[in-house]
């Protein structure tokens, strides 16, 4: 096989682009340390060369592009846009995560369809180093469990069922029952990765109900316990999500309790606190579970953010009608972790741009059309729900991601 049989298409962030020339600089890293009375200098060597790569390159119009603006512009834009490294491929080096330096763009009038660019890139190393994504997430992680533990803490201050008539811990183990219910029906179509675990679990739970019900803060401790089971048998976080979210109705359909007696009064704080507290442990695992799910897009990064903000500012008003500083304070700290984690997460992130095509076209067709890459077939199909991957449907709008 000759060498350029092995040549590859060249591109960057899967912008593709023709390559005339490319040099490399690379070699090692020394120092010359030069001593009196001595001819020869002692070289410390400080380890290998970060490589560079100069390339000059081209755009212009060929076989499959009567235009080569748009490739101009979203080659521009992967080099300017993004402060991470982008996988360059290189014609006879193939691929590498690089950063982009210093680069040039020349337009010449007498040659029209054509645009030349003098590349430089350097290779990108690795952080060996705690990163401040890493270091947001265990912010999160850290405050949700102070809320955990707040939350529980606050059951057990407000709930009474001790020297109280049987229907106050009627009324506890009702509702426990009534949290099992709202569990299986919100796991519906998710379903769990180990099933032993959870079955332990529900088990666990189930007995906790009767036997801890004259025991506020140890039933409490079970609730987030049990809560904190439902997340740990999900493979994926977004799932864990969904079903963390859909407990957040949990107690809405509940008959109003008559406040004619003061063990009537009892109930309803006792009702009260336990629904409070399966929405509030709801909401803080979801912003637990928000830290490890893989954003598609800006724009999705930033709903999530803004709709547990504005579920955690709910709650937080919640609480601050209860005089309870505590609980207050650690769902304020774990609202302000939250938006700062998905924020920094998201800012990186593509964002949705809208896009309406003249006429039907196959997703492959679009992908290579808007990216130059076969890469983003499927996400034109999932985020528009497609139901034929060749007719992407013209004459309405469509969500894309931006180059």
């Amino acid at each position: 096989m000759g060498y350029r049989d092995q040549f590859q298409p060249a591109s960057f962030r899967g912008i593709s682009f023709f390559v005339d020339t490319s040099d490399m600089d690379f070699g090692r890293r020394t120092i010359l340390h030069e001593y009196p009375l001595r001819d020869v200098p002692y070289a410390e060597d400080l380890g290998q060369k970060p490589r560079r790569f100069t390339i000059s390159a081209y755009v212009t119009i060929g076989p499959q592009n009567d235009d080569y603006l748009p490739q101009r512009d979203r080659l521009i834009e992967a080099i300017e846009r993004n402060k991470t490294a982008g996988t360059l491929v290189h014609p006879t080096l193939g691929s590498m995560q690089v950063i982009p330096e210093s680069c040039r763009v020349r337009f010449s009038n007498r040659e029209g369809g054509i645009e030349y660019f003098e590349l430089s890139f350097a290779q990108a190393g690795e952080n060996k180093y705690p990163d401040t994504s890493a270091n947001s997430k265990a912010k999160v992680l850290s405050s949700s469990s102070t809320a955990k533990e707040a939350s529980v803490t606050l059951f057990a201050s407000q709930v009474d069922t001790t020297q109280r008539p049987e229907y106050l811990r009627t009324e506890i183990i009702d509702r426990g029952n009534d949290l099992l219910k709202a569990v299986n029906t919100s796991m519906q179509g998710y379903p769990v990765s180990e099933s032993e675990t959870w079955v332990d679990s529900l088990a666990t739970f189930t007995t906790s109900i009767t036997a801890l019900v004259s025991n506020p803060a140890a039933y409490s401790q079970s609730v987030s316990d049990f809560m904190d089971s439902i997340r740990a048998v999900y493979t994926t976080a977004q799932d864990a999500y969904a079903v963390f979210e859909g407990l957040l109705t949990y107690g809405d359909t509940l008959p109003d309790i008559p406040l004619t007696t003061e063990n009537r009064r009892q109930q309803k704080i006792n009702r009260d606190n336990h629904v409070r507290l399966v929405k509030r442990h709801a909401l803080i695992n979801m912003a637990e579970a928000a830290t490890d799910i893989t954003f598609d897009s800006y724009d999705d990064a930033v709903a999530t953010r803004n709709l547990l903000a504005e579920r955690l500012d709910d709650e937080i008003l919640v609480s601050g009608a209860t005089d309870d500083d505590e609980a207050l304070n650690a769902l304020e700290t774990l609202r302000a972790d939250m938006v700062a984690d998905i924020t920094q997460r998201g800012a990186d992130l593509k964002k949705i741009r809208t896009i309406q095509l003249k006429q039907s076209k196959p997703a492959l067709v679009l992908s290579y059309d808007l990216y130059a890459t076969p890469n983003s077939e499927t996400d034109i199909i999932n985020r528009n729900r497609v139901n034929h991957p060749g007719f992407v449907p013209g004459g309405q709008p469509i969500e894309v991601l931006s180059a």
